[in-house]
């Protein structure tokens, strides 16, 4: 007989991701909630955000992900508690 491994089941988690500049006005807002499962790294949270609001795709691509006020890299954690925000790429001269 085959024992079967315990594996908790995931979190789902509304995660808070604010919004400036280029994506803000992309999404017509200065925030939006995504939804994700735990556990939940930036890199699972940006695949999240382009799934579940495409207009900012090009916005996750290009930009960076900071959490509570730190650039995430791709394994940084991301709690619910957490203050997430899109950093746009701008140009300008």
């Amino acid at each position: 007989m085959m024992s079967r491994c315990y594996r908790p089941r995931a979190k789902n988690m509304r995660i808070c991701i604010r919004l400036f500049g280029p994506a803000a006005q992309a999404a017509g807002a200065q925030s939006v909630v995504v939804e994700a499962d735990e556990p939940l790294t930036c890199v699972r949270l940006v695949d999240a955000i382009s799934r579940q609001y495409p207009i900012l795709q090009r916005h996750v691509e290009f930009g960076r992900l900071a959490v509570n006020a730190t650039y995430g890299l791709a394994a940084t954690p991301v709690r619910e508690s957490d203050e997430v925000a899109l950093i746009s790429m701008v140009s300008g001269g």
